[in-house]
């Protein structure tokens, strides 16, 4: 699966709701949370590329989707380690050093311990953004989850500079979602929730 070029679901007996893209689409939280295992679907159908989802082998599918969440469980391992557990590579250390240089990661540290929490905010922030940069080159899909809540200044850069690289591949799927009102520059569909109602 090199793409996604449509997602369907709906219930037997009814009409199936199409999204379609190549680049971008909005958010379809049942299909991605189901081939991470964060949804459990009890009846109707699930397609991906008309295929039904539970056809698919999650291994691949988990690969084909980079979800990056700012609720993410770190594991107490090196920052290498926890890297190359994350991008499922043998990824060398001298290319971890520039990865780390290149999102500021603080060089002191070196050992993630209780799952993250003594790390700052800003230094999870960095972490995630690592994961994406580390993740996105193999994926179909890159879910971009309330990570741009709580920036400073240098990581909403940093933030800022690797969105545009991720929306310059056509070939990839992007979805954002946010609570924070910043410019939203390179999507071509944004949906606004309100009181759980949809307005564009």
């Amino acid at each position: 699966m090199s793409g996604l070029d449509a997602i369907y679901y709906g219930r037997p007996g009814r009409r199936y709701i199409t999204f379609c893209g190549t680049a971008i689409i909005p958010p379809i939280f049942v299909t991605t949370r189901k081939s991470l295992n964060l949804f459990f679907q009890t009846k109707g159908i699930v397609e991906i590329n008309g295929r039904n989802i539970l056809d698919y082998d999650y291994g691949k599918l988990y690969k084909e989707i980079s979800y990056i969440s700012q609720d993410e469980l770190f594991l107490n391992e090196t920052v290498e380690d926890y890297l190359r557990i994350i991008s499922h590579s043998d990824i060398t250390d001298e290319s971890i050093s520039l990865l780390r240089e290149r999102m500021r990661l603080n060089p002191d540290i070196n050992q993630i311990t209780d799952n993250g929490d003594t790390l700052s905010g800003g230094e999870k922030k960095k972490m995630l953004l690592l994961k994406c940069l580390l993740q996105y080159p193999n994926a179909s899909v890159i879910i971009l989850d309330e990570i741009d809540a709580g920036l400073d200044g240098e990581t909403k850069e940093l933030l800022r500079c690797l969105e545009k690289e991720l929306l310059s591949d056509s070939s990839k799927i992007v979805i954002k979602i946010s609570h924070i009102d910043t410019s939203h520059d390179g999507y071509n569909k944004i949906i606004q929730l309100r009181d759980r109602v949809e307005c564009e």
